[in-house]
């Protein structure tokens, strides 16, 4: 991987962003924009679709992109995300990961995904 780095910023200065972006992981500010958008209690049907359709057309891995909003996920404090609440979005987000490995769409998982860990935030 550092060599395809390497190869693709030559005669740059390589830092840690451009290995990220090299091995595929989505970027941590669009990750925590993503999550604070649809833990918003103002998110509905419109708004998660959109972000999931920016996510999809921005290319992203959905793998990647779930793994890292699950850790988001954990590390909230439990003061703003219960542990009730945290083991719900897990449920969901395994359930989503097992629709996409059996080859789901990669845009209705994700809007499935958002809506329903915005429906848990609410509650």
């Amino acid at each position: 991987m550092l060599q395809s780095a390497g190869r693709s910023f030559e005669g740059d200065v390589l830092t840690g962003e451009d290995i990220y972006e090299v091995s595929g992981r989505v970027p941590q500010e669009i990750i925590t924009e993503i999550w604070q958008q649809i833990s918003d209690k103002s998110c509905n049907e419109t708004k998660a679709s959109q972000i999931a359709e920016d996510m999809i057309c921005e290319g992203f891995d959905v793998m990647q992109l779930l793994s890292q909003l699950i850790d988001i996920v954990i590390e909230q404090d439990t003061s703003k995300v219960t542990d009730l609440q945290k083991a719900k979005i897990a449920e969901v987000c395994a359930g989503t990961e097992a629709k996409l490995i059996k080859g789901g769409s990669e845009e209705l998982n994700m809007l499935y995904l958002f809506m329903n860990i915005s429906k848990i935030m609410r509650s």
